[in-house]
């Protein structure tokens, strides 16, 4: 795992429709609009009650516990095969490692990583994850899911090679945007397989 610098991986998500636009003073937000001409973007939602998510009228909408969501989203990792991931906090990198900070304690890997990162706790340089460090990643992602809480804590992941972004809120949600159907659909199977 690597922190890279946001003009490393600008034109990579523009080439996917990924943007980023301002939300306040502290927040950046992330959506995937249309890849190319041919297509639509497919959108997925999962959900783990009626009240967590305001779905978009064109996502399909799965419902699952919030505690299984880090499982379906690394199923979804490994269901599409990505090899490099990235990852994007909506606020600086700080608010989304205080919520992992107590569940994590005893994880020697994310220790060695925190311990290296933390110069770049104050920003929010992309992270990207190579397939030897997803397992600490879905740790990570279990923690933040069970101890993080709200939107300022949400994250977002893509991935180097697929037309994908994921925003994953602590609440209990999950926005799901690919460059085709067939993705959404490979991505669903992942899911109700996972």
């Amino acid at each position: 795992m690597e922190f890279v610098g946001d003009g490393e991986v600008g034109d990579l998500l523009r080439e996917f429709g990924i943007t980023s636009e301002p939300e306040g003073e502290t927040r950046v937000l992330f959506k995937m609009t249309q890849v190319n001409s041919q297509e639509d973007v497919a959108r997925l939602h999962i959900s783990s009650g009626p009240d967590i998510l305001e779905a978009e009228a064109d996502a399909t909408l799965i419902e699952m516990p919030k505690d299984k969501l880090a499982d379906s989203v690394n199923d979804i990792i490994h269901g599409l095969h990505l090899q490099q991931i990235l990852l994007f906090p909506t606020e600086c990198w700080q608010t989304v490692f205080d919520a992992v900070a107590f569940s994590l304690a005893e994880n020697e890997e994310w220790q060695a990583f925190e311990t290296a990162a933390t110069v770049k706790l104050r920003t929010r340089d992309p992270l990207l994850v190579l397939p030897e460090d997803l397992h600490t990643i879905h740790a990570f992602l279990k923690a933040l899911m069970a101890d993080g809480e709200g939107a300022a804590q949400s994250l977002y992941i893509s991935a180097s090679a697929t037309p994908m972004l994921i925003e994953l809120n602590p609440d209990g949600a999950a926005r799901l945007a690919f460059g085709s159907r067939a993705l959404a659909d490979e991505a669903a199977e992942s899911i109700s397989t996972g």
